[in-house]
């Protein structure tokens, strides 16, 4: 049950780096939260996000994360 909540989980995190809309259960709202918190903790502020496709992530100056580029992931 834990291994398929965490793949679920992984799966809404992947979707919504692909930009898609996806309805996201406000639990795991709070668990990006907390991953933005560890980010923040560990000395990360500004990072390069790797994705395929363009999108605005929202929320992340509140942890003082910010996105200074975006790199395209090679799928080959």
């Amino acid at each position: 049950v834990i291994n398929r909540a965490r793949a679920d989980a992984f799966t809404t995190a992947v979707r919504l780096a692909a930009g898609e809309q996806v309805e996201v259960p406000m639990e795991e709202l709070r668990d990006y939260g907390v991953g933005a918190m560890i980010l923040a903790e560990l000395g990360v502020h500004d990072m390069v996000l790797l994705t395929n496709t363009h999108h605005t992530l929202v929320g992340l100056d509140g942890y003082g994360l910010s996105i200074v580029g975006e790199r395209t992931i090679d799928a080959g």
